[in-house]
């Protein structure tokens, strides 16, 4: 909040004794000086002005059979002025006044905070009616990639490795598609040790005149095994032309998928694949809106993931993804709507989730 201006006002001049006396003025501080008694004579009443964190107000000095000023009150932060003290006390010094309550607001757009807390500003710390908390966010986090410099995981330790010529640069994982052989090999194992999971990318695609089965991630194995694309085992995938999230744990395989109906857009976007192991099912966002749920009853650890890839299919037949990734979070809980819908208002490169 921004501070009101702090205003000067002089008492008036009491010729009534032998000695004339002048009120104290605020100053830009908030303090309020008390008026200064003359022989025979009464103090002006002082005045204080607003501030952005008063000071204590001086009280006025006794005169000899005068009565003294009473200190004005120290400006209120940001908002109101004090008031001037009025004349009290015959031959005893005036009372100091009130100090201003100090503090800057670092959140002056967000009426319900001050300072960020745990979750910044415009994020409420605790839930609210209208927003959820980052804390749920900030738990469950087990593994980030930013991008910045490189495919490091910020969180945990399973970082990524560029295969085919796939870059990293301006912020983000760069995949040229088609048969270009780029993606990210990430660890094995990072879900088929969790109950629940979250999977979320901010992705821009661009491969809108590629294949049909481009992979924002497919996390599973092939019947060829390791580090080998053949034909799907099982696996959990993301694909965008589509817009599928897909599971299968079965052999031979019986697929259970979301298919959106609404597409996938050509712009960024936060997308997000949810596996609620209480609710049994596997549920499919965009910016933090469901585009899709099913019935879910099998359980993430029956997939073999030995092939965790971003832009990479376990069929050889598909084609690669083409586009950029910013951002890429895996959480070991089922997030609800409202809490990727905080996801996506706190943006890609919140510092208030785990670095």
């Amino acid at each position: 909040m921004l501070a009101n201006v702090p205003t000067e006002d002089s008492g008036g001049t009491d010729t009534g004794g032998s000695a004339s006396t002048t009120a104290g003025t605020s100053s830009s501080s908030g303090m309020a000086a008390g008026g200064v008694s003359g022989s025979g004579t009464t103090a002006g009443s002082p005045s204080s002005g607003s501030s952005s964190g008063g000071t204590v107000a001086a009280g006025g000095a006794a005169g000899s059979g005068g009565k003294a000023g009473m200190g004005g009150a120290g400006g209120t932060a940001g908002t109101s002025s004090g008031a001037g003290g009025g004349g009290s006390g015959s031959g005893s010094a005036g009372a100091s006044g009130s100090a201003g309550s100090g503090g800057n607001d670092t959140c002056p757009d967000d009426p319900a905070k001050t300072a960020p807390g745990k979750c910044g500003c415009g994020v409420p710390d605790v839930d609210s009616a209208s927003a959820a908390s980052c804390v749920p966010l900030q738990n469950s986090l087990l593994h980030r990639y930013s991008f910045d410099a490189n495919a490091n995981d910020s969180v945990g330790t399973a970082h990524g490795k560029l295969m085919g010529g796939a870059t990293v640069s301006a912020g983000a994982l760069n995949l040229a598609g088609a048969s270009s052989g780029q993606y990210l090999d990430l660890p094995n194992a990072l879900i088929s040790t969790l109950t629940d999971a979250t999977i979320e990318a901010y992705v821009t695609w661009t491969g809108q005149a590629g294949g049909q089965w481009q992979r924002v991630f497919d996390f599973g194995s092939s019947d060829l095994g390791e580090d080998k694309a053949g034909s799907g085992a099982k696996y959990l995938f993301l694909s965008p032309r589509t817009f599928r999230a897909c599971y299968t744990s079965a052999t031979p395989k019986a697929e259970i998928f979301i298919d959106s109906s609404t597409p996938f857009p050509a712009a960024s976007a936060q997308v997000a694949v949810v596996v609620d192991s209480t609710a049994k099912t596997l549920s499919l966002y965009l910016d933090g809106d469901s585009v899709g749920s099913t019935a879910l009853g099998l359980p993430l650890s029956s997939i073999n993931d030995v092939n965790n890839w971003l832009g990479r299919s376990q069929y050889a037949s598909d084609e690669y993804f083409a586009g950029q990734i910013s951002e890429f979070r895996i959480y070991n809980a089922a997030l609800t709507a409202a809490q990727l819908k905080t996801s996506k208002k706190m943006g890609e490169n919140s510092s208030y989730l785990k670095k």
